[in-house]
């Protein structure tokens, strides 16, 4: 759960001045010393409107799925300065970890943060999944309507084959090494989904058209990188299974398969 006492130290200690860009969006990123406890973000109007409409439903995905992957928010807020110019943020769980040797923001396999490169063959779990949240965790964004989010994942070295870090993670390691797993190879990893604020509206609507017409016309379906909901949702999942962690598919099927009848037949 949140230590509100080491929440309220670290909030305590921000500098401004160590704030940082996040990505293309403009927004500015503040993260807590310590590197694991909070981030607090900037967002705009139009994504602090829809945060607010779908506070309830996101709640109650919360409070239903405990091992949910979307990101945990444990405030929003509104700060106007001396001339009345609004300033919206997001105090939110930190999915980096600060001994992360590599992080990937990924959205699609076009766009995966250089995960496909470094990981040709995905990741191999070591530990339990799962996978039953993993999927309430998308048919929830679906819901909402929301767009344009990514996986977030850190990855840095393990201490030893049985090292604990003292807090919620995967272990996992390079899917090539899977027959030789050891200290050199295993891996901790946090994942986590990211930046779900973004509504499907009139704006991103035409952002999609227009880059299925001007910048991908061949190969629209899957290279434009905002799309509905519902079809961005089905392409994050399938490029989660078929790329990042391959053995979800095995185990996806192995949890639907109907189960056989084994009743006497007269």
């Amino acid at each position: 759960g949140l230590d509100m006492d080491r929440l309220i130290q670290e909030l305590s200690q921000l500098e401004a001045a160590h704030r940082r860009k996040a990505g293309k969006s403009g927004s500015q990123l503040l993260i807590s010393r310590d590197g694991s406890t909070f981030v607090l973000k900037t967002v705009s109007d139009v994504e602090m409107r829809h945060l607010r409409q779908m506070l309830l439903a996101y709640r109650r995905h919360m409070e239903a799925h405990p091992n949910s992957l979307v990101c945990r928010i444990y405030g929003c807020f509104t700060f106007r300065n001396c001339m009345g110019s609004r300033l919206h943020a997001v105090l939110m769980d930190c999915i980096s970890h600060p001994r992360s040797s590599l992080l990937f923001d990924i959205k699609s396999e076009f766009n995966d943060g250089g995960f496909s490169r470094q990981y040709p063959l995905g990741l191999s779990l070591l530990a339990p999944f799962d996978l039953q949240a993993w999927e309430a965790d998308y048919e929830f964004l679906t819901k909402v309507g929301v767009t344009d989010y990514s996986i977030l994942l850190s990855l840095w070295q393990a201490d030893g084959i049985n090292g604990k870090t003292g807090e919620p993670c995967l272990s996992v390691c390079d899917r090539r090494d899977i027959e030789n797993v050891n200290a050199r190879n295993l891996l901790y990893a946090r994942i986590g989904i990211i930046d779900f604020l973004v509504p499907f509206d009139r704006l991103k609507r035409t952002e999609s058209a227009l880059k299925r017409t001007f910048m991908h016309p061949w190969n629209s379906n899957e290279r434009v990188t905002i799309t509905s909901p519902q079809k961005y949702a089905a392409r994050q999942k399938e490029f989660l299974l078929a790329h990042i962690l391959p053995q979800l598919r095995q185990q996806r099927h192995d949890n639907t398969e109907p189960l056989q009848n084994t009743s006497a037949h007269t």
